[in-house]
Formats: structure tokens, sequence, C-alpha cells
């Protein structure tokens, strides 16, 4: 297997991982957080949407994080993400 192709395996592995057990916390972390305050639910379900989110974020950073500290996936990479007045850009190498 090439390259390329394991590193696509790892990041389609990874993400459906970290979707599925986002999916599975956001479920059962409502429970928690709507035991004994009903009447916030509103409240609880934007708290449970930000954790989500957050957790989300987190895990695809580690993932990045992964690809990019072995070095090779720059190498297979055809552009490289720049930053520019905080904002990304894709320029081509």
């Amino acid at each position: 297997m090439t390259t390329v192709a394991t590193y696509l395996v790892y990041v389609v592995l990874c993400v459906a991982v970290a979707i599925w057990v986002g999916r599975t916390l956001r479920r059962y972390g409502i429970i928690y957080l709507t035991e004994g305050h009903e009447e916030k639910r509103g409240l609880q379900e934007a708290l449970s949407h930000l954790l989500m989110v957050g957790f989300y974020l987190v895990s695809f950073g580690v993932i990045c994080f992964v690809l990019n500290s072995t070095g090779v996936f720059g190498s297979v990479s055809s552009c490289r993400l720049g930053r520019a007045g905080g904002v990304s850009q894709a320029s081509h190498c």
C-alpha cells in the first residue's frame, strides 16, 4: 500500500471513530446534564453541542498533528497551508 493510501485510510478511520465517540458522548452526556435540571433543557442542549464541537476540534487537531509530525505528510501533499492575517489559505508548492 502506498504512503498516500495509508494516510487516507488512517484519516478516514480516525475521523469515523472521532464522530462515533462524539455522538456517543453527546447522547449519554445529555442525560447527565439534564438530571435534576429538566427546566433548562435549551441551555443543556446548547452546552452539550458546544462540548461536542470542542471534542471534534481537539480530535481533528490531534489527527492533523500526528500526520504533520511524521514528516511524510508534507511530502505527499500537493499544497501547503499558510497563515496570512489569521486566515488559512492554500498555496501551491
